[in-house]
């Protein structure tokens, strides 16, 4: 009589983030690709770190930049993190 094979709860946990990395794979695969305009890049790269806000008579601007290390271990490698983004909010009556 063949025994049955328990499967731990850490396989369905792994197999789960497996499942969703092909997908996004796949996904990413499939994607038209994005030109990159290197202004942006270089706004970007200049910004400073934190939130700001600006507001004129039409437009509120908004500027974010959150950068993060981590490192496994001590003298490990590292992992560098950046996210950085610009927003525009215009309304106007009519």
């Amino acid at each position: 009589m063949p025994l049955a094979l328990p499967l731990s709860p850490i396989f369905w946990t792994i197999f789960r983030y497996a499942l969703i990395a092909g997908l996004a794979a796949a996904a990413a695969r499939r994607a038209d690709p994005v030109p990159r305009d290197q202004r942006v890049e270089d706004i970007l790269d200049n910004m400073d770190e934190g939130v700001t806000m600006r507001r004129d008579e039409e437009t509120t601007r908004m500027a974010a930049k959150i950068g993060r290390t981590l490192r496994f271990g001590p003298g490990g490698p590292g992992l560098s993190m950046e996210f950085a983004g610009l927003g525009r909010l215009k309304l106007r009556r009519l």
